[in-house]
């Protein structure tokens, strides 16, 4: 049977999947928000761990990873980068098979998927619609705040100040990444289908469920060991 509500679901989990870094913010009260960040690059060995995030978060839009590998642990720049890769190309496709099948089939078709909406928000602090909070710093020490569209509870990312620059201490859940991209590639190639193929709405969508079903399953064991472990 179809489960209209298990991919976001599932996806919600994902915004959660990770070893270290990103965790619920367990203060009593949301901090206040802080005022607008300037769109003009800043000098990060000044900037303020919110600073340094809010920048962080404009060079991931830009697709500047080079620059964000400076704010990374060294032993986990590559299966961060990686991870935000897969994320941005799930994103990606799944706004392809969106628009492909609302061109081949309708509005109403099309919004089946819009459970997919979702996947810019599983990237943790990096994730597309994220409200920096507030931040509290001790020494080298500093966590920031933020919630990732309406959802509760509140996230916070840890740093760490390092050779005058504060670094993200943030690393994805084995196995997630290779996931995302598997899901991915499918969604895909479903696109491709929808463009070339004859469907209908029905036969579209047990098509997607039949394919992503393993796909969810192993994702969804994956995020839930992670958080039991934390």
């Amino acid at each position: 049977m179809h489960r209209p509500h298990h991919v976001s679901l599932i996806l919600t989990g994902v915004a959660f999947a990770w070893l270290s870094g990103c965790a619920p913010d367990e203060s009593a009260a949301p901090p206040k928000a802080s005022a607008a960040q300037s769109p003009q690059p800043i000098d990060l060995s000044r900037a303020s761990p919110t600073e340094t995030i809010d920048q962080l978060r404009r060079w991931h839009l830009e697709g500047r990873f080079s620059l964000i590998e400076a704010h990374l642990l060294p032993e986990e720049r590559a299966s961060v980068i990686e991870h935000l890769r897969a994320v941005d190309r799930l994103t990606a496709a799944a706004r392809r098979l969106q628009q492909s099948v609302r061109k081949k089939l309708g509005l109403t078709a099309a919004l089946t998927y819009s459970q997919y909406t979702q996947v810019g928000n599983i990237a943790g602090v990096f994730s597309t619609e994220v409200t920096l909070l507030g931040e509290r710093a001790h020494d080298d020490q500093a966590t920031v705040s933020y919630q990732i569209a309406d959802r509760l509870p509140l996230e916070s990312v840890k740093l760490m100040h390092r050779d005058r620059l504060w670094v993200l201490s943030i690393e994805p859940v084995a196995g997630v990444t290779k996931q995302l991209l598997q899901l991915a590639q499918m969604l895909e190639r479903m696109a491709d289908r929808v463009d070339t193929e004859e469907w209908t709405a029905e036969t579209l969508r047990a098509e997607i469920e039949l394919r992503q079903t393993s796909i969810l399953r192993k994702l969804d064991e994956l995020t839930a060991a992670a958080r039991a472990n934390k």
